[in-house]
This record gives structure tokens, sequence and C-alpha cells, in this order.
């Protein structure tokens, strides 16, 4: 009986002991729970963070392949504009050479028509001895008229060409500098892409 008397008292003693024992042990389940609950939550918003930055590299990466595709085109047009400026300064120095030569011919015949003047035809006309001649002096006269004229002419648009030829210019010079701003642009951007 002693010993059951003792098992008892043991038992009754132990018995809050466990008691104590399983609460702890519930408490460490319950925050172990919490734990789990909270790293899930976690894990759920590092998954969420990562597809999000997966779509926004996806979509830099979009970015980029656009922006490389329009500095290649940028730097076309470019090559294209500088080559036609090439081609305009080539034609604006034959066109400036063009006008040199038909300016010093200009100026021979201006000199020469100057010094035999029109008392050449008042010559011919007051000494009108022989007919023939005096008619063929006045064809001649005519021809080189004409020749004068056409030269003339031929200079006139010359000019004309030349100033076309160097609004062209201008306007070409100013597409290129606009290209090569827009170039330096998007390559600036390309580059703010790839440093992200």
């Amino acid at each position: 009986m002693l010993r059951v008397l003792t098992f008892i008292l043991m038992t009754s003693l132990l018995a809050p002991a466990f008691a104590d024992q399983k609460a702890d042990t519930q408490k460490q389940l319950d925050a172990a729970r919490a734990d789990v609950a909270e790293l899930k939550k976690l894990l759920e918003q590092l998954q969420q963070e990562k597809s999000g930055v997966q779509k926004q590299l996806k979509t830099t990466e979009t970015e980029m392949g656009e922006l490389e595709n329009q500095v290649k085109g940028l730097r076309e047009e470019l090559q294209d504009s500088e080559e036609e400026l090439k081609r305009l300064d080539q034609e604006k120095k034959k066109l400036q050479g063009a006008r040199l030569e038909q300016q010093r011919l200009i100026g021979i015949q201006a000199r020469a028509a100057y010094q035999g003047g029109r008392q050449e035809y008042i010559k011919l006309l007051l000494n009108q001895q022989n007919p023939e001649k005096f008619s063929r002096t006045l064809t001649y006269y005519d021809y080189l008229a004409e020749a004068r004229m056409g030269q003339l002419t031929a200079f006139n648009e010359t000019l004309r060409q030349l100033a076309n030829v160097e609004k062209d210019i201008s306007h070409h010079q100013a597409q290129l500098q606009a290209q090569k701003g827009e170039l330096d642009s998007r390559s600036a951007q390309l580059l703010s892409l790839i440093h992200i």
C-alpha cells in the first residue's frame, strides 16, 4: 500500500510537471507553426518579386533590342547622309569650277566687246563698198551675240544649280546634326539600360 501511495503521490507531483512540459511543448509547436507560416509568406513574396524582376528583365531586354535596332538604323542613315554630303560637296566644287571658267570667258568677251564696241557696226554701215562682206560680218556679229547670250544663260544656270546645291548641303548638314543627336540619345538610353 505504501507503494501505491508513493505511486499516487509521485504521480500527483509529476502531473503538474508533465502539464507544464506539455504546455511548453505546445507553445514551441505554436511558435514553430507561426515561423513556418511567416516563412511561407516570405517565400511567396520572394517568388512574386522574382516574377516581377523576370518580367522587368524581359521588358528591359526587349527595349534593349529595340534600341539596338534603332541605333543601327540611325548609324546607317548617318552614313547615307554623310555619303550624300560628300557627293554634294563634289558637285559644288565642280559647279564652282564651271562658274569660274564661265566668268573668265564672259570677262574676255566683255572686254573684247567693249574694245570693239558698237563702232564696228557703224563703220560697216558707213563703209558699204562691199555689201557681201557687210552681210557676212553682220551674221558673224549675230552669232557672237547669240554665243554670248548662250554663255550668260549657262552662267545663270550654273549659279542657280550652285545655289541649290549649297541649300541642299545646308539641309543635309542640319539633318546630319539631328541624326547624330538622335544617335547619341539612343546610345545613352541603351547604356543606361545595360547598367541597370
